[in-house]
C-alpha cells in the first residue's frame, strides 16, 4: 500500500522539482561533445567585425569535461565568439549573470581582458565591454562571473561611458555578438581555453512565488508519504 500511494504522488513531486530547476532561465555551452559552433575572432578594435577562424575542441582537460581552445592567431587581439544569430533576444538575462571558466598560459598582456557584447540601441549597432581579471599564467582554470548590469559596462572601449539601463536592455535584446577574451600574451605565444559558459536570469517575483508554493506542495507530499 505504501509503495502504491507514493507512486501516485511521485509524478506531482517530479513535476514540481522540474519546475524549480527550469524556473531560472539559462543559456549554456559545456563543450562536452564538440565546439558547439564557437569560433575565434581576431580584432584591431572592439567595434569591428574582425576575422574569424576555427577553435580547437578538446575532449578532456576542461574545468568540467571538454573545452575549446585557441592559439594566438596574429599580432592583433583575439577573442572566442559564441554562435549567436543577429538580433538574438538575451534581454531576459538583464540583471542576471554570465559565468564561464577560462585558462591561459600567459598573462603579461592586460589590455584586452574584456567581455564584448554588440547589439542595437536607438537604431545603431553598439558595442559594450566589461573588464575581467587576467588568468593565472600556470594554466589553471579560473571561474568568472559577470553581473549583467548596465553599470558594469562601457560603450565602445574600456574607458567609454556606461550605457543607460534602457540602452543596455536594448543591446541585450538585439544581441549579435558575444566575445570572451583570449589575448593574454605580449606577443604571439599564448593558448587560451574556455569552458562552462552560462547565462543565468533572475526569476521574476511571480516565479519566486510559484517556486515557494511548489516547494511547499512537494514537502507536503513527502510528509504524507512518510506518515503512511
Amino acid at each position: 500500500m505504501r509503495t502504491s500511494q507514493w507512486s501516485a504522488w511521485r509524478p506531482l513531486v517530479a513535476a514540481l522539482v522540474g519546475s524549480i530547476a527550469v524556473a531560472a532561465a539559462a543559456q549554456s555551452w559545456t563543450f562536452d561533445g564538440d565546439a558547439q559552433g564557437w569560433q575565434a575572432r581576431d580584432l584591431t578594435s572592439y567595434t569591428e567585425i574582425g576575422d574569424a577562424s576555427d577553435v580547437v575542441w578538446n575532449e578532456t582537460g576542461g574545468a568540467s569535461g571538454g573545452y575549446i581552445s585557441k592559439f594566438d592567431p596574429s599580432v592583433r587581439s583575439y577573442f572566442l565568439e559564441a554562435p549567436i544569430a543577429a538580433g538574438s533576444d538575451y534581454s531576459s538575462f538583464v540583471g542576471g549573470s554570465l559565468a564561464f571558466s577560462l585558462r591561459s598560459d600567459f598573462n603579461d598582456w592586460v589590455n584586452d581582458n574584456v567581455v564584448i557584447f554588440r547589439g542595437v540601441t536607438g537604431g545603431v549597432s553598439t558595442t559594450i565591454v566589461t573588464t575581467v581579471p587576467v588568468p593565472d599564467p600556470t594554466g589553471a582554470w579560473l571561474s568568472y562571473t559577470v553581473d549583467l548590469d548596465a553599470a558594469n559596462f562601457h560603450v565602445g572601449s574600456r574607458d567609454g561611458s556606461a550605457p543607460s539601463a534602457v540602452q543596455f536592455a536594448e543591446i541585450m535584446g538585439s544581441l549579435s555578438t558575444f566575445l570572451l577574451p583570449g589575448e593574454f600574451g605580449n606577443g604571439v605565444k599564448e593558448t587560451t581555453g574556455i569552458d562552462s559558459v552560462r547565462f543565468t536570469a533572475i526569476p521574476e517575483p511571480s516565479t519566486y512565488a510559484a517556486l515557494v508554493g511548489g516547494a511547499a506542495l512537494a514537502l507536503v507530499a513527502i510528509r504524507r508519504y512518510r506518515r503512511r
